[in-house]
């Protein structure tokens, strides 16, 4: 698999993971109803934002507004694996 596609796959990963977690740190509120519903109307305006391919895995595509937000990805992804004591 191109660097490319394992990249994307391992940053869909991250991202889901994320959301799970701030979904597990959330308290869960009274009115779960009215969440359930919120939740259906963001998956399906987020599904509009979506392509599948032809593995049937779902694809969003993100612009940047500049390249100063790269720069930011970059610089924060190298400090923590910095301080891990990755080298490249």
């Amino acid at each position: 698999m191109p660097l490319k596609e394992r990249v994307a796959s391992a940053g869909g990963q991250l991202l889901g993971a994320a959301f799970a977690f701030i979904g597990v740190m959330l308290p869960k509120k009274e009115g779960a109803e009215e969440t359930l519903r919120m939740a259906e109307t963001l998956k399906s305006r987020l599904s509009e934002c979506l392509e599948k391919d032809e593995n049937g895995r779902l694809k969003m595509t993100i612009t940047l507004p500049d390249e100063s937000v790269l720069n930011n990805m970059a610089n924060s992804l190298a400090q923590i694996l910095g301080s891990s004591g990755w080298k490249p």
